[in-house]
């Protein structure tokens, strides 16, 4: 099944990913025990965009001290909710975990980062409204929670959406965790992120992973997000791991090393 709506690079497919990632919620990525309720939370933004945002605290959570946030996007037909377990295992090692949800509702309680539609007059302010979302949902839980660097963590279509906020906003992040997805389009019709706007976030880490097993991403993408942002001069990790569309044990523990870095 392909998206027929709203055909674009960044885009292809993702209908399919996301119903791989439905199924993939199931595949154990636990790193050590289950969070208990009192551990999880949700935040309330009051910016233009009104939204609840899970936010999943480190076992002895200390607010008198600094913590790295990593903010994680939901693949298309994903939600908050859904992608919250792949992050229990996290649960000692000292990060603060926000999962926004995306801004349109799906079939069975599962949402869109993006607008689809084949109109790309539409895309650009659409997109800017999803941007807007996540870099709200940054600046308020900082104002409530000690907060050091940002990283953001997209997995499948909230790779697009991840590349969106931390190269519009390289003040804001310290690095984007590309997951299993796609670059979004630069300087075309609709397209909201520009070369300009690359040139100005070579401060912003770059790391892109994908499954070696993965049937629904082709490698050549992996290969390419690389090669662009070396030739840029970004700094990159790239990483393959075993396994399809999903979030394993080995990929996160390989995410969180490089934040630590």
């Amino acid at each position: 099944m392909k998206e027929k709506t709203r055909k674009k690079p960044d885009r292809v497919g993702l209908v399919v990913l996301s119903s791989l990632w439905l199924i993939s919620c199931a595949v154990p990525v636990n790193h050590g025990s289950q969070l208990t309720a009192d551990e999880d939370s949700s935040i309330s933004t009051h910016g233009h965009y009104p939204q609840q945002v899970l936010l999943k605290l480190p076992r002895g959570y200390d607010a008198k001290k600094k913590y790295p946030l990593l903010v994680a996007l939901h693949g298309n037909g994903g939600s908050a909710e859904g992608l919250s377990p792949a992050f229990n295992g996290f649960r000692d090692k000292q990060i603060l975990i926000a999962l926004p949800q995306g801004g349109y509702p799906k079939a069975n309680g599962s949402y869109s980062w993006f607008y689809e539609t084949s109109d790309r007059s539409a895309w650009e302010a659409e997109d800017r409204i999803s941007v807007s979302r996540v870099v709200e949902a940054i600046s308020e839980i900082a104002a409530s929670y000690p907060i050091e660097k940002v990283y953001l963590f997209g997995f499948s279509q909230g790779v697009s959406l991840a590349y969106m906020v931390g190269l519009l906003h390289p003040s804001l992040a310290a690095g984007v965790a590309a997951i299993s997805g796609i670059m979004p389009e630069i300087d075309k019709e609709g397209s909201i992120l520009h070369a300009a706007d690359i040139l100005k976030a070579k401060n912003v880490r770059i790391f892109i992973a994908r499954g070696t097993s993965d049937g629904l991403l082709e490698r050549r993408h992996l290969t390419s997000q690389n090669e662009y942002f070396i030739d840029k001069g970004f700094a990159v990790t790239l990483c393959e791991f075993q396994g399809g569309h999903t979030l394993t044990s080995e990929l996160m523990g390989r995410v969180l090393e490089w934040i630590r870095k």
